[in-house]
């Protein structure tokens, strides 16, 4: 019953977060007081893995001895690799300039969480649109894997090739997007 607790108000938390905050959003994009920055996609993956991560523990703790919870390399992994595309993103974004225009828009203001993170300047685009199916694949797969084990789940190695393949084209064709 407290880990249900625990669970429901952290994806509480992470949804004000996002909502409220600019914990999810591409700083310095919107020149315009009233509209918000663009949603960043990389930044929205991170924090999507860590709350799934540490809710998974949370779960976890619920259904075995805490001591038999084993993280995997697949845990690690997906954490890295989140947490990778966050700071390379950002990296280009800063090395590109961009301050009043960002990728994810014309003018770098949001137009909607689903289209700021689909979307580079050109509109929505393959490369963010494939890492956004990958991840939500990544999250069915892993979450299949956590019910059904009763422990962390270590997924296939190809997954987690496709993981890091989908982030490297999404950053590649980003330093371009400029």
């Amino acid at each position: 019953m407290i880990a249900t607790i625990i669970i429901i108000l952290t994806i509480i938390l992470v949804l004000v977060l996002a909502l409220k905050t600019g914990i999810l959003r591409d700083p310095n994009s919107c020149s315009n007081p009233v509209q918000r920055n663009t949603y960043s996609l990389g930044r929205t993956q991170l924090m999507l893995w860590t709350t799934i991560v540490f809710c998974s523990y949370i779960y976890l703790v619920t259904k075995t001895d805490w001591q038999d919870i084993k993280f995997t390399e697949s845990v690690a992994l997906l954490l890295g690799i989140s947490a990778g595309t966050t700071v390379i993103s950002r990296s280009i974004d800063k090395t590109s300039g961009v301050t009043q225009k960002n990728s994810s828009g014309t003018d770098g203001c949001s137009k909607g969480f689903i289209i700021d993170i689909l979307s580079d300047r050109e509109g929505i685009s393959v490369h963010r649109f494939q890492q956004v199916i990958f991840t939500l694949l990544l999250v069915y797969v892993y979450l299949s894997g956590l019910i059904i084990n009763k422990n962390f789940p270590d997924l296939d190695n190809y997954l987690l090739v496709l993981a890091g393949v989908s982030a490297g084209g999404y950053l590649g064709v980003k330093i371009n997007e400029k």
